[in-house]
Formats: structure tokens, C-alpha cells, sequence
């Protein structure tokens, strides 16, 4: 519905929450969902930091050896 700044904010809060709380089960998801954000309001100027927030999806789903949200 092309409201970003809300998508930001929530995904924000969220990531927020994550470091607060230590739960990172969703960590990986807010991350990937960060960078879809980015693409779709951005588009091809915002790749190079949707790539870096997929890495940051990656990285965290690796250290809770979660494969699945690798894909």
C-alpha cells in the first residue's frame, strides 16, 4: 500500500524488541522483510542495502542454525 515509513517503524520497533528481550526466534524474518521494504520503496538504487539486510538475515539464521529461513 506504499506506507513505508510504518513498515519501517514496525520492523524497527521489532528489531528493538529482539535485542531487548534475547528472543531471536523472528530475527532472520524482520531482517528479510527490511529488505523488501527497501526494494520496493527504493527500487534498483536500494539492492545494494537490501543485499546487506538479507546478509544480516543470513548470518542470524545461521547462529540459531534455523536453515530454513536461509532460503
Amino acid at each position: 500500500a506504499g506506507r513505508f515509513d510504518e513498515c519501517e517503524a514496525t520492523i524497527t520497533a521489532a528489531l528493538a524488541l529482539v535485542e531487548t528481550n534475547g528472543d531471536r526466534m523472528v530475527e532472520p524474518g524482520l531482517w528479510r522483510l527490511r529488505a523488501e521494504v527497501c526494494v520496493r520503496r527504493m527500487g534498483e538504487a536500494g539492492r545494494p542495502s537490501a543485499r546487506a539486510y538479507l546478509q544480516k538475515a543470513i548470518a542470524s539464521a545461521r547462529a540459531q542454525s534455523a536453515s530454513w529461513w536461509e532460503t
